[in-house]
C-alpha cells in the first residue's frame, strides 16, 4: 500500500471510530456535524477514485453530492 492508500484507510478508521461518537454531541450540533461528516467522507472517496491526482485539477463534488 503506498502512503496515500495508508492515509485514506487511516481516516476511513476515523471517521468510524468517530460515529460512534455523535450521540455524545449535543443535538442542535449533530446534524452540522454529520453534514461535515458525510462530506469529506464523499471527497475522500472521490480522491481514491482519482488515484489520489489531486494536484492536476481541483476534486470537488457537485450540488447533488454535497
Amino acid at each position: 500500500m503506498n502512503c496515500c492508500g495508508f492515509e485514506a484507510e487511516r481516516a476511513w478508521k476515523l471517521y468510524e471510530e468517530g460515529a460512534k461518537l455523535l450521540s455524545l454531541i449535543d443535538a442542535d450540533s449533530r446534524g452540522t456535524l454529520w453534514l461535515l461528516v458525510r462530506t469529506y467522507s464523499a471527497l475522500l472517496a472521490r480522491i481514491e477514485s482519482k488515484d489520489f491526482a489531486v494536484f492536476g485539477e481541483r476534486v470537488r463534488l457537485s450540488k447533488a453530492e454535497s
